[in-house]
Formats: C-alpha cells, structure tokens, sequence
C-alpha cells in the first residue's frame, strides 16, 4: 500500500517542482526533430553546442558534435517548457571542448558516415556509401596537421558512439556546464532577442546517389 504520509510530505515540493518544470522559457518556431543524415533538431543542438563553447572559450568554435542517440525527444512548434529540455536530454553529460588535428577530423568523419549521419555544426562531408567525402570546415579544406576546436560531451570524448578520434586530442576543458544547460540557455537567448527558435536541413551531410 502506498505511504500517504510520505506522499502528503512530499506534494508541496512536487508542486513547486512541477511548477517550475512546467515554465515556458521559449518557442519553437516548427517541430524540430531528429534523425540521419541530417536534421533540424540535430542542426539546432550542434548550434547550440557550438555557440555555447565559443562564450566558454572566448573564440569562436571550430565545430559542433551531438550524437542523435543522446537526442531523446522532438521539441513540437510551439511552447518550449523547461520540462521539455530535461526529456530532451535526460543525461547529465558535461559540455566539454576539445581540440584535434584535422587528420583525426577525418577519421571521426568516417564514424559519422559508419553510423549514417551526426548532429554536426561548422563541418560538411558528403556520405557516399559508408564513406565521408569532401569534408571541410567553415567550406574550407581540412588541414591534417592543423589544430581545430571541437564543442561536444564528455561521453563522445570518451569515445563512444563509434568516436574514438575525439579520445585522441590535444587539449580538453571540461567546461562544468551541462549539455541540457548549454540548450536551455540557447532557447531562453533566442527568447531574450524575441525569436523562437528554428534550425532547417542546410546541406551540412549531402548524400551522393550511388
């Protein structure tokens, strides 16, 4: 039998919780969603990442990684709650930075490829087959020896999601900042600028017709 004095103690401090879970901290302007090769959800949360590496840092961020896996729901048009973020990443994964020669890019490309497609942003390749072609950065070739920086989570640079290249950097910060944290403070900006957030398919994975 359920413990009704435990459930009587505990109500006010689920409403008051449920209170601020149900706040509105933004608006979609459509329902972003995820999936591969390319997606606007996926798009929105590298941006997010991406943008909130480069106020950490104090440059701007070479790329953006999320992996779709760590995407766990849609954000449907409309009003964004705070509950919405914590079912959108229900991890508490620490936005971490980190950098990588371009070589290693490469490689981590191939995994993208391997798996169908990633949430990437500042990044672009072509996936023939299994295979990522024409990878650049910002449009730009990538250079093997050159050192770029990389916005993600402490749980790809552990390798995970068929991510070993990003074990292989040469400089990490762990920013103390979680990754749910990083996208609620990407909603509530645009909101403070009076937009609602939205991202489209722009092209960063083009699939070549075999």
């Amino acid at each position: 039998l359920p413990d009704t004095g435990y459930e009587q103690v505990l109500a006010p401090y689920k409403q008051s919780l449920d209170e601020q879970m149900d706040r509105t901290i933004g608006e979609a302007a459509q329902t972003l969603s995820a999936y591969t090769p390319e997606s606007p959800l996926s798009n929105w949360a590298a941006d997010a990442l991406r943008d909130a590496a480069t106020s950490f840092i104090g440059q701007p961020a070479d790329i953006g990684v999320v992996n779709m896996g760590g995407l766990r729901c849609d954000i449907p048009q409309g009003t964004i709650t705070l509950r919405r973020m914590f079912e959108l990443m229900p991890f508490d994964n620490q936005l971490t930075i980190v950098w990588l020669k371009g070589k290693d890019i490469v490689d981590l490309c191939q995994g993208f490829a391997r798996f169908g497609g990633q949430g990437v942003s500042g990044l672009s390749f072509t996936l023939s087959g299994e295979q990522a072609t024409d990878i650049k950065i910002h449009g730009q070739e990538v250079h093997p020896e050159q050192e770029y920086s990389i916005s993600t989570n402490d749980y790809l640079v552990a390798g995970n999601d068929d991510m070993m290249p990003l074990t292989r950097y040469t400089k990490r910060t762990d920013t103390g900042i979680t990754v749910r944290d990083a996208f609620i403070n990407a909603v509530k900006k645009a909101t403070q600028e009076g937009k609602a957030i939205d991202a489209k398919i722009e092209g960063r994975i083009i699939v070549k017709q075999q």
